[in-house]
């Protein structure tokens, strides 16, 4: 699930609450912690979690990969193929439904 505070309502303790409501909403359900993500550019973000008790558990590494004419390439054949190919679930959309 993705949460976040649109710009003209930041600074205004609108993610205070939401955080306190999940923390609530955990408790309730005797989970043992709550965890999220953010990116690591984030600096508000990632001062307004260490003030409400969250730490660093994990980094996550990314590699940024040059795009050569080959992988153009490839990327074209994949997508070319993939309209070929039968008709399959699509796990990323919430209105998605399996086919039969």
């Amino acid at each position: 699930m993705d949460a976040c505070v649109t710009e003209s309502e930041r600074s205004r303790g609108v993610g205070r609450l939401l955080i306190e409501a999940v923390k609530t909403w955990a408790e309730e359900r005797r989970l043992d912690y709550v965890e999220l993500n953010v990116l690591s550019n984030n600096r508000r973000a990632i001062a307004l979690y260490e003030r409400e008790g969250f730490t660093e558990e994990m980094r996550t590494m990314r590699c940024k990969l040059k795009r050569t004419a080959e992988a153009v390439l490839l990327c074209q054949m994949i997508s070319t193929t993939s309209r070929s190919l039968p008709a399959t679930r699509n796990l990323t959309s919430k209105s998605a439904k399996p086919n039969p």
